[in-house]
């Protein structure tokens, strides 16, 4: 006779008919482990109701976890299968679902195919060994925090672990900003050159420097520093308003004349690594062919109305996010352009506080900035790229956490290459690392007495690298309590 399905859903299933076989291989290996599943062509012919809308929403609103199933990019944003996705997503967003979202990519789908919103979670492959891993991303521990209802999120460092310091050695006199690829750190010090660091040796390799600093012992002091995104140059702006660019195979200049009458505020990349944005704070902002012989001539300007603190190039789509402060009002805006000419503006946020600096996830879901009170707001960069993309309106970054833990201006953020957490860096003699789904510290990290932390960066996933205000560099690498 037939009846409701299970008065609580543990996990919905979601999948295109098209991969309804796979499905139901997963629907059937969680049911047999006695785990309440929900998978419309088994779960439906059991309502006895018409309205299998209504009972499809009723299990995705009170199931903790979802799994996707997919065998293709077409089949994963099917327009009801990316609906239920998608609202699982927001769910978790808002804090109203602290379960796990997992895709299982049957075929030879892979976790690069898919949409940037899925690839921030769990991807696993459709085999016997990874649907017994299913088994304990839905039972256990972590399913357990949703049915005790805890505070701590799923997602934080998992219990016995923690970050310990692995090493401290000396950088350059005076640390003023810093930066990292995976197998380089390179650090700017009041005297304006930049020292280069091997990431696994953690041998110094390079000092670069300019014409000037190897003439006159000094440069003005570096405010910008940026790899390319292949890691192959690196670009260093001064207080002074000039920009040097170097080839880090060959460690030589590619060229001189770069420069802005103020200070260099933000420098960006293009993809192919052959275009360099540069931005000032007297509200210029300049691109440079760094393909050919750097002679001092931009290949493009563009004025804005407003001085630039802060500029950052959105992974993968050639925009430009930019941090503008209007010096009538006093008020912040984040504007996000094309970063071609002619500049067009595609969306924009009001910014409460005042800001220090911006910085986006690897993935391109987040945008992160950071204020001079000590705070840093997490907006949602996914929805608005989606907007863009789509040309929908309104193109308004949304907010999504506020993260309030330091007392002094923000000096540096950086998010951990997996993009779920995100390390923050004040004038202080503390680093926070935070879940960037709750907006809850996971792990602090404090310094000696005296000691002050002048920037942060991450590595990998498991290890950072911070710089003291007396110019050391310092590590720290995750693994299992001592």
């Amino acid at each position: 006779m037939p009846g409701r399905p299970p008065a609580r859903v543990r996990v919905f299933i979601s999948a295109k008919s098209g991969d309804y076989d796979y499905a139901e291989a997963v629907y059937r290996h969680l049911t047999a482990a006695g785990i309440a599943a929900f998978f419309s062509r088994e779960s439906l012919p059991e309502v006895g109701s018409a309205d299998y809308r209504r009972e499809i929403d009723r299990a995705l609103d009170e199931a903790d976890h979802l799994v996707v199933v997919t065998s293709s990019i077409d089949s994963v944003v099917a327009p009801w299968v990316e609906a239920e996705w998608g609202f699982f997503i927001n769910e978790k967003r808002s804090g109203r679902k602290t379960g796990n979202l997992i895709t299982v990519l049957a075929g030879a789908m892979r976790p690069a195919d898919l949409p940037p919103s899925l690839r921030y979670y769990e991807a696993i492959p459709f085999d016997a060994a990874a649907l017994d891993t299913l088994l304990r991303y839905v039972r256990g521990p972590l399913a357990g925090v949703v049915e005790a209802e805890a505070s701590t999120p799923a997602r934080v460092a998992p219990p016995g672990r923690g970050f310990r310091e692995v090493a401290t050695f000396a950088g350059p006199p005076g640390l003023d900003i810093m930066r990292v690829s995976p197998a380089i750190i390179a650090a700017g010090g009041l005297d304006g050159a930049v020292r280069v660091y091997d990431a696994a040796t953690r041998a110094r390799s390079a000092v670069l420097g300019s014409a000037l600093y190897w003439t006159a012992g000094h440069d003005a002091p570096i405010t910008a520093l940026e790899f390319s995104l292949d890691g192959a140059r690196l670009a260093a702006g001064h207080l002074d308003g000039r920009v040097h660019v170097w080839d880090l195979g060959g460690r030589q200049e590619l060229g001189d004349g770069l420069a802005h009458d103020l200070a260099i505020s933000g420098l960006a990349w293009s993809i192919d690594g052959r275009t360099l944005t540069t931005s000032s704070k007297e509200g210029v902002i300049k691109r440079w062919d760094v393909g050919s012989p750097l002679d001092g001539r931009p290949a493009g300007v563009q004025r804005s109305p407003a001085p630039v603190v802060s500029m950052v190039t959105v992974p993968g789509t050639g925009w430009l996010a930019l941090g503008l402060i209007n010096m009538a009002t006093r008020r912040y805006v984040i504007q996000v352009q094309n970063g071609e000419a002619p500049y067009d503006v595609l969306a924009t946020a009001a910014v409460p506080e005042s800001f220090t600096t911006l910085t986006m996830s690897g993935d391109a879901r987040l945008l992160a900035a950071a204020s001079q009170t000590g705070a840093v707001r997490l907006y949602d960069f996914d929805a608005v790229a989606d907007a863009i993309r789509q040309r929908k309106t309104p193109r308004s970054l949304a907010p999504l956490l506020d993260l309030r833990g330091h007392d002094s201006p923000i000096v540096s953020v950086a998010f951990l290459p997996d993009a779920r957490r995100v390390v923050t860096c004040a004038n202080e003699v503390q680093l926070i690392v935070w879940d960037v789904q709750t907006g809850k510290p996971s792990v602090t990290l404090r310094g000696q007495d005296g000691e002050q932390f002048a920037g942060a960066a991450a590595l990998n996933d498991t290890t950072l690298v911070a710089g003291l205000a007396d110019g050391r560099l310092r590590c720290w690498q995750e693994g299992p309590a001592r």
